[in-house]
C-alpha cells in the first residue's frame, strides 16, 4: 500500500501551467458579458460568487486541483477500480475527469460516507445530468455505493439510474454487533429522572 498527499505532486511547472490557464480565463470577456446580459436584476446578487468561481480564487483553486489530479492519475499504474468519499464537491469532478483521461478502468464508485438526506442538495441534480451523452457532461462516478434503503430511495426518486446504484455495508457501525443485547430493564434506572438539554 502506498499513501501520498495530493500536494506531493505540486511543482513549479504545474504552478506555471495553472497560472497560464487562469490567465486564459481572465481574457474571456464572454464569461462576464453573457450572464450580465441575461441575468437582468439578479446580477448584483450573484456577481461576486460568479466572478470568484470563474475568474477569481475559486477558479484558481479548481485549476490547481484539476492539474494535481491529472499529474497524480498520470503517474499511477492503471487501476481496475477506485473508491472515493462522495460529497459532490468541486474537487471530485476534477478527480473523475483525471481518472477517465488517463484510462483507469470504468469501475469508479462514489460512496457517500453517511446517510443521504433529501434536503442535502449536493447529492441531487437534474435527471438529464445522469445521461452522460457527451464529453462535456458533468463527470459522474460509474456507480454510487449506498448503505441503506433510505439512501437508495433518495437517489432513485431523484432519477439516478437504478443500475448505477450498488449496496454497500456501513462499516463504521459494525461495532454495534459486539454490543450485548439485553432485553431486561436495568432496575437501577427505574424511577430516575432524566434531564434533556436542548
Amino acid at each position: 500500500k502506498v499513501h501520498v498527499t495530493l500536494y506531493s505532486f505540486l511543482s513549479l511547472k504545474l504552478l506555471y501551467y495553472v497560472l497560464y490557464e487562469w490567465y486564459k480565463l481572465l481574457k474571456l470577456k464572454s464569461i462576464v458579458e453573457i450572464p450580465l446580459k441575461n441575468s437582468h436584476s439578479y446580477w448584483p446578487l450573484i456577481e461576486e460568487d460568479y466572478l470568484s468561481s470563474l475568474t477569481g480564487i475559486t477558479a484558481m483553486k479548481g485549476l490547481l486541483y484539476l492539474n494535481l489530479f491529472e499529474q497524480a492519475m498520470a503517474s499511477l499504474p492503471i487501476q481496475t477500480r477506485g473508491f472515493y468519499l462522495q460529497e459532490n464537491q468541486s474537487w471530485e469532478w476534477a478527480f473523475i475527469h483525471a481518472w477517465r483521461k488517463y484510462n483507469h478502468a470504468n469501475r469508479l464508485i462514489g460512496v457517500p460516507h453517511t446517510t443521504v438526506i433529501y434536503w442535502n442538495l449536493r447529492y441531487f441534480f437534474d435527471s438529464r445530468t445522469y445521461m452522460q451523452e457527451d464529453d462535456s457532461s458533468l463527470p459522474m462516478p460509474d456507480q454510487v455505493g449506498v448503505n441503506g434503503e433510505m439512501a437508495r430511495a433518495a437517489f432513485v426518486n431523484d432519477g439516478y439510474p437504478k443500475e448505477d446504484i450498488v449496496k454497500v455495508e456501513a462499516l463504521r457501525f459494525l461495532y454495534l454487533n459486539s454490543l450485548k443485547q439485553n432485553d431486561q430493564v436495568d432496575e437501577k434506572m427505574i424511577g430516575k429522572r432524566n434531564n434533556l438539554l436542548v
